[in-house]
Formats: structure tokens, C-alpha cells, sequence
């Protein structure tokens, strides 16, 4: 990835947000499987996981390179 993953980064955090936002009414219940299924494709372009083997269905392999995956204290 030319940019480090940093358009994807920032979709994740304006996804989350808005999932965050959702109420458990069912008018929301599309929304927030149209979102999650969003979030699990930026994930699996941004760290390869899962891996193509077990990958859902749903999720497009766009042969992007993973960033690498850092975790902070």
C-alpha cells in the first residue's frame, strides 16, 4: 500500500463511530450489518485476516499488500 493503510485506517474510525452510534432498534439492523460487513473488508485489506483460505465469502481480495500490525500499551 502506497499510503500505509492511512484511507483505511480513517474509514475504520468513521465506521466504528457510526456503529457506536447505532441503537438496537430494528430500523438500524440493516445499517449495522451493512457497516460491520465494511469494517471486515477494510480489515482484511489492511492485515490480510483471515486469510484467503478461511476468508469469508462476502470479503473482495483486492491483492493488497498488509500493513503490519502494532499494538500499543
Amino acid at each position: 500500500m502506497v499510503d500505509d493503510g492511512k484511507l483505511l485506517l480513517f474509514t475504520v474510525d468513521k465506521l466504528y463511530a457510526e456503529l457506536l452510534q447505532l441503537t438496537a432498534s430494528d430500523d438500524a439492523h440493516q445499517c449495522r450489518e451493512d457497516i460491520e460487513s465494511a469494517l471486515e473488508q477494510c480489515f482484511y485489506c489492511l492485515y490480510g485476516h483471515p486469510n484467503k483460505r478461511a476468508k469469508a465469502k462476502h470479503l473482495n481480495d483486492h491483492s493488497a499488500n498488509p500493513v503490519l500490525s502494532t499494538c500499543c500499551n
